[in-house]
């Protein structure tokens, strides 16, 4: 058994073995978590708030594993899902960058906490791709903000990463339930 990082000299240990294997497992159970957590947001908050503060934990899986090579795989998949989840948010919400990354951030129990260039620079590349158009409006107290919209070609490719999505995470949900 391997020693893992968390209560410094507490002598805990944990099963699993530090291989390159063990490593993606446990970016994948990570990632299947997460999945999880998206999947059933009606369970509410609080249990998504724990579930991501398990995550957050280096504890539960081998502290000792080369954690910037999981850490390098899960920004990959968090850059995956941002460009569809701001699609969607956008889809019902249109609006300007903050309050998009705000009702994100809402939505999600605060698991999708992201920083102004991160969400600002995938609007630039959803608009770039022509999903989104945005143009400056007039909001409260005189302040110009600028706001995305949807394009037809957005509609049609959020639609697209629903549908995947929804394969996706079926998929993923067999593999964990049928373990």
């Amino acid at each position: 058994m391997a020693e893992f990082d968390g209560d410094e000299g507490s002598g805990a240990t944990h099963p699993m073995p530090v291989t390159s294997a063990n490593t993606m497992r446990a970016a994948v159970m990570v990632f299947a978590a997460r999945v999880f957590m998206l999947s059933n947001y009606s369970i509410g908050c609080s249990m998504h708030a724990a579930t991501a503060a398990l995550l957050n934990e280096k504890r539960w899986y081998n502290g000792t594993m080369d954690d910037s090579r999981v850490g390098q795989y899960l920004n990959q998949l968090l850059r995956g899902l941002i460009e569809p989840l701001l699609l969607y948010i956008i889809s019902e919400l249109p609006s300007h960058g903050y309050r998009i990354a705000k009702e994100l951030e809402r939505r999600s129990c605060g698991y999708f906490s992201l920083t102004a260039s991160t969400v600002y620079s995938a609007l630039r590349r959803l608009e770039e791709e022509g999903l989104v158009l945005s143009d400056w409006q007039r909001v409260a107290s005189s302040q110009r903000r600028r706001c995305y919209y949807l394009t037809d070609k957005g509609r049609r490719m959020l639609k697209l990463k629903v549908a995947e999505w929804e394969r996706f995470s079926s998929a993923a949900e067999q593999v964990i339930t049928n373990s």
